[in-house]
């Protein structure tokens, strides 16, 4: 979560800080997949077992979580095919 969106005017609050996910990120040398708003429309729909992808599909923070979902979706993609690469390599190499 990165910051809590004020359900009157909007604004960002950002009560954990500003950046720090991308700074983890950049230190690390991972991709920074993205931030999804604190609101009581996710803490309701977790509550009640209705995702906010199904109640409010075209709402912000189900966006967020959609762009969350596919960076990551592609990101493991990307791994699987360069581990199935590596696999053949080895078993190239065992073959000799």
């Amino acid at each position: 979560m990165s910051y809590l969106k004020c359900p009157n005017c909007d604004e960002k609050i950002h009560i954990f800080g500003e950046g720090g996910g991308m700074k983890i990120s950049e230190q690390y040398k991972i991709p920074f997949i993205g931030e999804i708003p604190l609101t009581t429309q996710i803490m309701k729909g977790s509550d009640s077992g209705v995702s906010v992808l199904i109640s409010e599909p075209t709402s912000e923070y189900a966006q967020a979580f959609n762009k969350i979902s596919k960076i990551t979706a592609g990101r493991i993609s990307v791994i699987a095919s360069e581990l199935m690469d590596q696999e053949k390599e080895q078993e190239k190499e065992q073959q000799k």
